[in-house]
């Protein structure tokens, strides 16, 4: 994943649409998942992992 030309981490899976852009364009958010594990990307940069992700709600 390459955010403001600055490669960040790999994902085996990017769930694509929805990739959320902010309003004034300088920030985006998806869902990825890199071995099975998912997790909410912000900028490039990963959070937490999840075993699945429904709803607005990790499992």
């Amino acid at each position: 994943m390459v955010f403001d030309g600055v490669e960040g981490p790999a994902y085996d899976v990017i769930v694509h649409p929805p990739v959320w852009f902010s309003p004034d364009g300088q920030g985006f958010a998806c869902l990825a998942s890199l071995r099975e594990r998912w997790r909410c990307v912000l900028n490039g940069g990963g959070g937490p992992e999840y075993d699945s992700i429904v709803g607005d709600r990790p499992v």
